[in-house]
């Protein structure tokens, strides 16, 4: 072994050891914090908002949902009914308010309790607040500080372009609060949603900035340094303790103290070094997909694009364009395992989307701190430059809905082995570039198959073998939801339910070449049925929207509103007795009697016959026993393909299934804590039909044959 490799043989066992050893330490402080407070039952906290607050749907059951929020906190003091007790320690807590009107740095006073000791991240423990929270101190004059300049970049925002006013800020400050559901999921789709989680480049952009304006002014170097240092320091401030904030501004801190220093330290070790310093601090950063797709791409930048570069060298005046496909491939390229775990789906158009999107983001974002400076002087100062920065991010917005909503735009690996294929094939391809005289020809056929794919499928339907020919309806997997679309014509469909997951949806629909519904049929407001309506939405035109009579949640049906109004729809309440074509499609309305809509939202789902030459669906929503029952009592039906009710849970009618006369069910699941599908209702319906179920087959079409109708899925 060379002495180069034991020196890093060395320094990995004393990294590892010390990571381990900062680990057991916080945890332990941790495990002593959780213990007192279950020994002493606190019934009031003390504590300072230590991030930006998460909006979350809660569900305690399959039928009961609320809105809460989730803060990373500092628990300071906790009051019991004997004493007080003086605290420091980093907890969550979990606030049951559909509003939540605080930001980050003040601290706040209010009744709960403790729920369970926390394992993901440094954090001692998830508190629960019962009661409206109380101000005890306000923030900082540098948090106060951070709140303004993200507060008045909106303000400047309003006249601007929608999309592009909603970018701005997650360009410049990783302040995605404005963005819509659509939009967001837009960006993830694309591969472009890193551009709204502040890293390096940002942290580099606003370093550049700076020095470059007060080296204007003949400033030396150390002065230089010390106004970078701030500028470093109020922009964290701005944007947050993000995984990826902080190794960029970690890395940016490096970097200056080698500027100081005069010292040429390499840019790898200082990815090392920042890697070194905030996963010893926080060792749960190393479970972080944020921190791990961060660090990832820059270590593809670091070591990878280079070799890029060398295998395929351009020559002035094309350098600039050369370095930044090097760069968008070296960083897609590795970070595509982490992407294929943690959300089982490669997004193939992200080099696509990434290389047009480049040179709009560097505009964007230099455009966007200037407008934030101005707006902090005063928004009106700003608002001329803030509509003229949100042209550039509406373009960005529109390459990211256009991109993600391509036929074959992600593939999804569904099984182990797959992502175990896609690892392989990724570490081959690297060691070709890096190492063999096959380079020039790898990257040549990676870039096709990234470029030419997408469109490809796009111009071919069925270049990839799905959807079949003769598809009578496609059953879309997304997850713990129900999302059916039905053809009708190329490319359009009607759809029936949305899912819970509008990135599930869209996929779905994407893979399907469907960018045009001509009418969604919301069963219920239940956001496993109707919270994935933006991705159904998204660059696609939809015609009408049809929904219950009940209108509970109602910020559910609140959100779906406000999504109709951004397409001019107005959603129509349908009941029993209603009946629309499309083509040759007949859909009926069976439930729920307009003199009985029930109180419980399962029971006044939408409960829709689908008619077709040769083939009949009969759409389920929720339909619980009592509703089945009525339902069973005034129809008689027989039907081809039948969505088994509520996801195959064990409320079901015991006659339900053979009264359908179903040649197959179908049932729309995914993982669950609430025993979906339940074994009897499997038992009772495979003794009628061809039980199939999204979360085993994953999307699931039905063909229509001369010789009949028979099931295939991908």
């Amino acid at each position: 072994m060379t002495s180069t490799k034991l020196r890093w043989l060395v320094f990995i066992v004393i990294y590892l050891a010390t990571v381990y050893a900062s680990y057991q330490i916080q945890t332990m402080r941790f495990a002593q914090v959780n213990q007192t407070l279950q020994e002493t039952k606190p019934t009031e906290f003390e504590f300072q908002l230590r991030s930006e607050p998460r909006e979350y749907l809660a569900r305690f059951a399959s039928d009961q949902e609320q809105i809460q929020h989730s803060v990373a906190v500092k628990l300071i003091k906790v009051t019991t009914p004997a004493n007080q007790l003086k605290l420091s320690v980093p907890a969550t807590a979990s606030f049951q308010t559909t509003e939540f009107d605080f930001y980050r740095g003040q601290t706040l006073r209010a009744t709960g309790e403790l729920i369970e000791a926390s394992q993901k991240n440094r954090s001692c423990c998830l508190l629960k607040i019962k009661s409206a929270p109380e101000l005890v101190s306000d923030a900082n004059l540098a948090f106060k500080f951070a709140a303004k300049i993200r507060a008045n970049l909106h303000l400047a925002m309003t006249h601007a372009q929608p999309n592009g006013a909603a970018l701005v800020p997650g360009l410049v400050l990783g302040d995605i609060s404005n963005q819509s559901t659509e939009l967001e999921v837009a960006m993830r789709g694309s591969g472009l949603a890193h551009l709204t989680a502040v890293s390096g480049g940002n942290v580099t952009i606003v370093l550049g900035l700076f020095i470059a304006i007060f080296s204007l002014f003949g400033l030396s170097r150390n002065y230089l340094v010390i106004i970078a240092v701030i500028a470093l320091g109020i922009y964290v401030l701005a944007v947050g303790f993000d995984a990826s904030v902080m190794r960029a501004a970690a890395m940016g801190s490096i970097t200056l103290l080698a500027f100081v220093s005069k010292n040429a330290i390499s840019t790898g070790k200082i990815l090392i070094a920042a890697i070194y310093v905030l996963s010893i601090f926080n060792p749960w950063l190393l479970l972080n997909w944020g921190f791990l797709l961060s660090a990832t791409a820059t270590a593809g930048l670091i070591w990878f694009a280079p070799a890029i570069l060398r295998a395929i060298p351009w020559r002035a005046p094309l350098k600039l364009a050369g370095a930044l496909i090097a760069a968008t491939v070296a960083a897609s390229w590795l970070t595509a395992p982490l992407l294929a775990v943690m959300t089982s789906t490669i997004p193939v158009v992200t080099i696509l989307a990434n290389l047009i999107a480049a040179p709009l983001v560097a505009v964007t974002t230099v455009l966007g701190l200037i407008a934030a400076l101005l707006a902090l002087i005063n928004p009106l100062l700003a608002v001329p430059l803030s509509a003229l920065t949100s042209w550039p991010a509406e373009l960005i917005a529109q390459i990211a809905l256009k991109t993600s909503s391509l036929p074959g735009a992600q593939i999804k690996l569904t099984q182990p082995s797959h992502r175990v294929v896609l690892v392989l094939v990724i570490v081959a391809v690297v060691l070709v570039i890096v190492k063999f005289q096959a380079a020039k020809i790898t990257l040549y056929l990676l870039l096709g198959f990234a470029l030419l794919w997408p469109v490809a499928v796009a111009s071919f339907r069925q270049f990839d073998g799905w959807p079949p020919k003769n598809a009578a309806l496609i059953a879309c997997d997304v997850g713990q939801g129900t999302a059916v679309a039905v053809p009708v014509m190329p490319s359009s469909a009607v759809l029936f339910d949305v899912g819970g997951d509008p990135a599930a949806i869209n996929q779905c629909l994407a893979k399907a070449g469907i960018n045009h519904l001509l009418a969604i049929y919301i069963s219920h407001f239940h956001a496993d049925h109707a919270a994935g309506l933006a991705g159904a939405i998204s660059d696609r035109r939809v015609d009408q929207i049809f929904i219950s009579p009940n209108l509970e949640p109602k910020y559910q049906f609140e959100s779906v509103k406000l999504l109709a109004a951004k397409k001019g729809i107005e959603p129509k309440i349908l009941t029993a007795g209603t009946q629309i074509q499309f083509a040759e499609l007949k859909i009926t309305t069976l439930w729920p009697q307009a003199a009985a809509v029930s109180t419980n939202e399962n029971d006044a789902s939408l409960i829709l016959l689908v008619e077709r030459e040769n083939f009949k669906f009969l759409f389920t929503g929720d339909l619980e026993p009592a509703g089945q029952g009525a339902l069973m009592q005034l129809l008689d039906i027989d039907v081809d393909v039948a969505l088994v009710p509520h996801h195959g849970s064990k409320f079901q009618a015991k006659y339900f299934a053979a009264w359908t006369r179903a040649e197959f069910g179908i049932i729309s699941v995914g993982e669950n804590r609430f025993g979906h599908p339940a074994a009897e209702t499997l038992q009772n319906w495979e003794q009628q039909a061809v039980v199939l179920r999204t979360d085993l087959a994953g999307d699931i079409a039905i063909l229509r044959s001369p010789s009949g109708l028979r099931a295939v899925s991908r």
